[in-house]
């Protein structure tokens, strides 16, 4: 469907600057991509927790910042993006659909905020951390979200590196937790 939104806008463009944009396209969107939303649902069942995997479920209002979230964290070892959502009802359904160990949410979202997503993830599923990010840093929010069970409160628009340094660290705590119940259990 976006391929052939983004086709039908350049059809004014002569030929070969239409065939050069689809070829850029394809080569940054491939269709391989795991968190792709309309390719989830044919693979929900290899969805499992591989062994070590951290599973990571993207929810954001912004369709940029959940594709630029992907890509930064979608090469880590370890971490498995699950989903990529953009509204708080998606990702409740998400949460219940793949239980993931890390939820990354933007403080709002156009049908509610982050606070939500929060309660939400531990009724679901109490070892579930979530990382809050927002373009509006307040002390009061931040103070709320960690209050509520929140892992981290970030800053996109200055601390959105800090992001991948976090969720690379889960990842090993992951790694490491399954290798140790592996020794415990031979």
């Amino acid at each position: 469907m976006r391929c052939a939104i983004i086709w039908w806008s350049r059809r004014s463009a002569p030929p070969c600057r239409r065939r050069q944009f689809v070829r850029i396209f394809r080569t940054r969107f491939p269709e391989s991509f795991p968190w792709r939303t309309d390719r989830l649902r044919d693979t929900i069942s290899s969805m499992e927790n591989p062994r070590g995997q951290l599973k990571v479920l993207i929810a954001d209002d912004s369709m940029v910042v959940r594709e630029r979230l992907a890509t930064l964290l979608e090469d880590l070892p370890g971490v498995c993006i699950v989903a990529a959502t953009g509204s708080l009802k998606e990702t409740e359904g998400a949460i219940k659909l793949w239980r993931p160990d890390l939820v990354i949410v933007d403080l709002t979202m156009p049908d509610g905020n982050a606070l939500d997503v929060i309660r939400q993830a531990q009724l679901e599923q109490a070892e579930t951390d979530v990382l809050v990010m927002t373009n509006f840093p307040c002390p009061e929010y931040e103070q709320r979200a960690l209050d509520l069970g929140a892992r981290a409160f970030f800053d996109k628009s200055q601390e959105f590196m800090k992001v991948r340094t976090l969720v690379e660290q889960l990842a090993r705590q992951s790694h490491d937790q399954c290798q140790t119940l592996e020794v415990k259990g031979a």
